[in-house]
């Protein structure tokens, strides 16, 4: 991990613990975010070429290969970290063709936490499940904790539509041990896993992260319609109701997670299929 960056940040970041998410900006110091906090690099510096030798390497050398992430203001490297790219737009015939002269990065790191759907899985009795919360919250981490659980709990056939490698993080060498029931869809979009999916695999449960656009949306309660349960997340704050109207309306999800952070606790709130406080 880390290979990508530059041997003063790599240096730095390596000594610490519980890293999140690093910052570039051009021409400020490095950011680096932790469990316990930020840290300011004040030593180093941030320059363009410094950005552009950092994709250039997330990418392995070849770019090009990672252009329809590129233009979709994000790559991710092997290890599952996402890099947010910021800089200037390019557009071809008014659709977006790539992004170039990087202005900041922005490096999540995936993080594995066990047995934090713990108090879902007292209550759970089987169904669809959403997750919500802000960024950076621990949607994620979640999920691949779920995921985890339900297989080894319930022995039921899991699908991971993986679409940017961020929650089995697979690559040559490693992957997050997500259950013995499990099987990932690297890179697959949302509407190829769960239409291939749904009628090459029979899975009991398909699972996908960020559930953003109305296609998104149609996917999951199509699924759900044709039996399959659908565990999925969402970006949202604590009042997300105006957000999945269509999920209540069409009965889509048995449970709603939401997860709130206050200084540096994560606190889970269980919701029933309309909504009602659960604990």
């Amino acid at each position: 991990m880390f290979e990508y960056l530059p041997d003063e940040i790599e240096k730095e970041v390596k000594k610490l613990k519980n890293v999140n998410e690093i910052r570039l900006r051009v021409n400020a110091n490095p950011q680096i975010y932790t469990s316990l906090g930020v840290i300011f690099l004040n030593k180093v510096t941030v320059t363009s070429k410094m950005l552009e030798n950092i994709v250039l390497l997330a990418c392995k050398r070849s770019v090009y290969g990672y252009d329809e992430y590129i233009k979709r203001g994000f790559i991710t490297t092997e290890y599952g970290e996402r890099i947010g790219l910021a800089g200037e737009i390019v557009y071809v015939d008014g659709i977006v063709s790539t992004i170039k002269n990087y202005s900041s990065l922005c490096v999540r790191i995936p993080n594995d936490v066990k047995n934090v759907s713990l108090s879902l899985l007292k209550i759970f009795k089987g169904g669809s499940v959403l997750v919500v919360s802000k960024s950076g919250v621990g949607k994620t981490t979640y999920l691949r904790d779920l995921v985890r659980q339900i297989s080894n709990k319930f022995n039921e056939n899991v699908v991971v539509v993986d679409e940017r490698n961020e929650i089995a993080v697979k690559s040559n060498n490693s992957a997050f041990y997500l259950g013995n029931t499990v099987d990932v869809l690297t890179f697959s979009s949302k509407n190829y896993g769960f239409t291939h999916d749904v009628r090459t695999r029979n899975p009991t449960y398909l699972v996908c992260d960020e559930l953003v656009s109305s296609e998104d949306i149609s996917a999951v309660i199509t699924a759900v319609k044709s039996g399959v349960n659908v565990i999925a997340s969402m970006h949202g704050n604590d009042n997300f109701k105006d957000k999945i109207t269509n999920f209540i309306d069409n009965n889509t999800f048995n449970y709603y997670v939401y997860i709130d952070k206050i200084l540096n606790n994560r606190i889970y709130k269980i919701y029933d299929n309309c909504l009602n406080f659960i604990c």
